[in-house]
């Protein structure tokens, strides 16, 4: 038995834990593969996060409402401005409560155990604060106390099972869990999933043809490269349209940009060596790509106006007020992610079934791309 803990940051990259590694831990969790630990801190920052989230969305929704009154007097229209601001406000609190419900129930139903924060933390907390033990990243680093209060957690575990693995994306908790003897680290879920252990225990929920069949669909992967190549290209339009990314390069304050329009990506290459299985009949190519995307962000006029000559003309500008430019430029950006292909499991359960079959339900699935990672690419000689 796996014995695991997710910390904050990874529910927070996908929090509706819809992703293909999100489901394929649920099944492994629900088919008891696996143990998950919910220390309270992890459990209380994500809902906490949540919350936020939603109760800001619902605001937004209601000031946006109210914007239709600054534009139009129409009766009709100012009986739907105000009735849709106040039933976002009636329903912020309820939306948290929901929120609240809908997270209790996954943990539920993945035989989840929560770990309330123990009295004697306080005291051992409070040591490493004043010490900078790990995970703090110094002495007396205020930012890292939820972070400890989850290692105490994690290392009562060790105690009572040994063997515990972290899925942490954060440096100082990730860091202190991979210098730790009994701890196994990972950055991503994905990761996780991808281990040996992961990938044997999620076909050793399907039965035997089936798995013989998910491996034989395994190999004839590669004979489907066009097909999967039309799917990224397809996907990563709706993956990265409206996606924000940053960079010392991009003139804005923040350095920030969000994608507005997205190209045929270049240097698409496929990891058939890595594919995944996430269960159910769920497969995963790794793939990545080098992909042209323009790229909108707010740039300082007086920046603008000093900026040489050559920086200037790649920029398409427009009025935003008066001190900002609207800012339209085109980047690079290296993406790394997943070509999900489902295949149907009743399709799986004929031990007979050809390998021109199972090369048809490849091409036929209902693909669908997955972003992990996305980094503007500059050369380093064109911006330090």
């Amino acid at each position: 038995m796996l014995h695991v803990i997710i910390d904050t940051s990874i529910y927070r990259r996908d929090p509706k834990r819809a992703t293909a590694a999100f489901r394929a831990f649920t099944r492994l969790a629900r088919g008891s593969k696996l143990q998950l630990h919910n220390p309270y801190y992890v459990k209380q920052e994500f809902l906490t996060q949540q919350h936020q989230a939603i109760g800001q969305a619902l605001t937004t929704i209601g000031k946006q409402a109210m914007n239709i009154l600054r534009i139009s007097g129409h009766e009709e229209l100012e009986a739907y401005a105000e009735e849709t601001k106040r039933h976002a406000e009636d329903l912020i609190e309820d939306a948290a409560n929901w929120a609240t419900e809908e997270f209790n129930d996954w943990l539920a139903k993945s035989h989840a155990i929560d770990h309330p924060v123990k009295p004697e933390y306080a005291q051992r907390v409070t040591d490493d604060y004043f010490s900078g033990a790990p995970p703090f990243s110094s002495r007396k680093q205020r930012k890292d106390l939820p972070d400890s209060f989850i290692w105490h957690t994690a290392l009562d575990l060790v105690q009572e099972h040994g063997t515990l693995h972290i899925i942490v994306h954060d440096e100082g908790l990730h860091k202190a869990t991979s210098d730790h003897e009994n701890m196994v680290a990972y950055k991503t879920l994905e990761e996780f999933i991808q281990t040996l252990t992961c990938q044997q225990a999620l076909e050793g929920l399907t039965n035997k043809i089936i798995a013989a069949n998910i491996e034989r669909s395994k190999a004839l992967l590669l004979t489907q490269h066009e097909v999967l190549t039309h799917s990224v290209e397809y996907g990563l339009v709706g993956a990265l349209n409206g996606k924000s990314v940053s960079h010392p390069s991009i003139p804005d304050d923040n350095n920030e940009a969000t994608i507005l329009t997205v190209d045929k990506p270049d240097d698409l290459t496929f990891d058939f060596e890595d594919v995944e299985y996430y269960g159910d009949g769920e497969l995963g190519i790794p793939f990545t790509a080098r992909v042209e995307c323009g790229l909108h962000y707010a740039i300082y006029k007086g920046d603008y106006y000093t900026m040489p000559d050559e920086d200037a003309e790649d920029i398409t500008i427009e009025e935003l007020n008066d001190h900002y430019f609207g800012a339209k430029q085109n980047y690079t950006i290296e993406v790394k992610g997943d070509v999900s292909v489902p295949l149907d499991l009743r399709d799986l359960e004929d031990q007979n079934v050809s390998d021109d079959d199972l090369s048809d339900f490849i091409h036929d699935a209902d693909h669908s791309v997955e972003i992990f990672e996305t980094d503007v690419f500059v050369p380093s000689n064109e911006w330090a």
